[in-house]
């Protein structure tokens, strides 16, 4: 079963000004509420902003702002609080100049015999005819890939890659990245439509690293 490392939303901007994001003003839009907002945790500066709110985290500093979600997997009403967070802010700050949004998403996969990782490795992303091949034969040799597609109004990258744990065990780690850069002349506009794709682009990349681990993974 893959296992979740972090899922957030990042848009990129140019000086995008942290002192705007005020307790009263986030309330005030409705961002948050008031009792969401947690002390602990919490930062209001101008020059950084970090919301800690149960289940989510939003830091804005003056390149971005990204939304980050403790596990995307238990929680049903990921999609509409992307929209309620990031979704309003663009609203409210249409004279931004917004670059681009993302998706970030990570799994990592537990071999279920750590000493088959190396060949599972191997197998899966050095094929015989690779002309490297010859030059990684020792059995301390590693092995990952990248890989990027469209999808729907932006562009997939997936780089898999093995990670040893804290706990010392060694693992496969994916990582997905949905990305859109924006139009000069409908940022915000282009900003809704591609937070709309949230749910597919989890429901992909959970079908993708679902697919990965298959056989192999506890």
């Amino acid at each position: 079963m893959p296992k979740p490392t972090g899922f957030n939303v990042v848009v990129a901007a140019t000086n995008l000004n942290p002192s705007i994001f005020s307790l009263l003003w986030l309330v005030k839009q409705k961002i948050f509420s008031e009792a969401d907002i947690q002390t602990e945790g919490s930062i209001f500066s101008p020059f950084t902003v970090n919301v800690v709110a149960p289940g989510l985290s939003l830091t804005v500093i003056p390149d971005r702002l990204q939304l980050g979600f403790l596990s995307a997997e238990k929680d049903a009403q990921v999609a509409l609080k992307i929209q309620r967070v990031v979704g309003t802010i663009a609203s409210e700050l249409p004279h931004t100049p917004f670059q681009a949004v993302g998706f970030n998403m990570g799994w990592v996969l537990l071999p279920q015999d750590q000493k088959e990782l190396d060949s599972l490795e191997r197998q899966s992303f050095l094929a015989e005819r690779n002309p490297l091949a010859k030059f990684f034969k020792e059995k301390n040799s590693h092995f990952g890939c990248y890989l990027s597609k469209d999808f729907k109004m932006g562009r997939l990258k997936l780089d898999i890659k093995p990670v040893t744990l804290v706990e010392g065990e060694k693992s496969l780690q994916a990582a997905f990245n949905f990305h859109l850069d924006l139009k000069i002349d409908e940022p915000v506009k282009q900003i809704h439509e591609f937070l709309a794709l949230w749910n597919p682009a989890y429901t992909l990349a959970k079908e993708m690293v679902t697919e990965l681990g298959k056989g192999w993974s506890k």
